[in-house]
């Protein structure tokens, strides 16, 4: 466990980080592991995001999974920003598999940016000034479930906050074994090293024909279990090949 007092403030544990620079991160490592919620609170971020342009401005949040690959593109001398982190580990142990929570994590990753009022983003500073406040205090007796409390009521909190951001056609989609699957597929393909690149392979561990899978992917997502898998390869491939000391011969085995 690491933290650092001075300005500006960052805590990185095996289960969270905060973040409130973002250079602090490098960019070719900052989603490696970890499921990530960035707010920007005053000033610019430009950033590439899997091949695509975005733009972060005051009270835009993003939320990002690690299977994207992030490059920084220009960050405003004034940018100022919230970095939260949890492990999938963490997530996957501590978050009930609620539909209406996940599905608003598959939204926000397909749309990257929600852009917050001034009233719910003043109200998640404070719960997050409440949470940075609480993480370094490694000395509490019961640490280990307050930070699952806390982690927990924040991620309750800004989901009760996005139901009213999101476009209401979006959220009264309602709770369907469709999305369920869709979220599960994509946590099967992002979890699996090295990944299987048969639509059946994942369809017999989720217990559904491949054609069935598909079809639900692509109703929920806007694209087939295919285009995930294929798209999800390529990236990983092209990271590897730029970031990584492997031969093309070993990435290739691999």
């Amino acid at each position: 466990m690491q933290n650092d007092f001075s300005s500006p403030f960052q805590f990185k544990s095996d289960n969270f980080f905060l973040y409130e620079s973002v250079r602090i991160l490098d960019p070719s490592q900052a989603l490696s592991g970890w499921i990530i919620i960035v707010v920007c609170v005053k000033g610019t971020m430009q950033v590439q995001v899997d091949g695509k342009t975005y733009t972060f401005q005051r009270n835009d949040m993003a939320f990002a999974l690690t299977d994207r690959t992030l490059e920084s593109l220009m960050i405003s001398p004034d940018f100022e920003g919230r970095l939260l982190g949890c492990s999938r580990q963490f997530v996957k142990q501590n978050f009930p598999n609620s539909a209406t929570i996940w599905h608003k994590a598959l939204y926000l990753y397909q749309n990257l940016i929600v852009h917050l009022n001034d009233k719910v983003a003043c109200d998640l500073e404070r719960s997050y000034c409440f949470f940075k406040e609480m993480v370094v205090r490694n000395d509490l007796l019961y640490y280990d479930d307050i930070m699952r409390c806390l982690t927990q009521a924040l991620v309750f909190h800004l989901a009760s906050a996005l139901e009213h951001i999101i476009d209401s056609s979006e959220i009264e989609r309602g709770i369907q074994s469709k999305d369920l699957l869709c979220r599960e597929f994509l946590n099967l393909l992002s979890t699996t090293r090295p990944r299987p690149r048969a639509v059946a392979w994942y369809s017999e561990r989720l217990h559904k024909t491949p054609k069935y899978l598909s079809t639900a992917v692509k109703e929920v997502s806007g694209k087939t279990a295919s285009e995930w898998i294929q798209e999800m390869v390529v990236t990983e491939i092209a990271e590897l090949l730029r970031n990584s000391s492997k031969s093309i011969k070993e990435i290739c085995d691999e």
